[in-house]
């Protein structure tokens, strides 16, 4: 069997975990979200009669 990991060990999984997460979210959701209010506004700009 292999030790326990350190503290400094799972301190560093913890943080790449982390990162991943954030990038993750920076590239795929919150592209998302953008292009879902950008659908939104045109939608409503189309029935408010195009006033610009």
């Amino acid at each position: 069997m292999e030790p326990d990991p350190s503290i400094g060990e799972l301190l560093v999984t913890f943080l790449f975990v982390g990162i991943i997460a954030i990038v993750t979210m920076s590239l795929i959701v919150f592209p998302i979200i953008g292009v879902g209010i950008w659908t939104v506004s045109r939608v409503r700009r189309r029935r408010s009669g195009s006033r610009q």
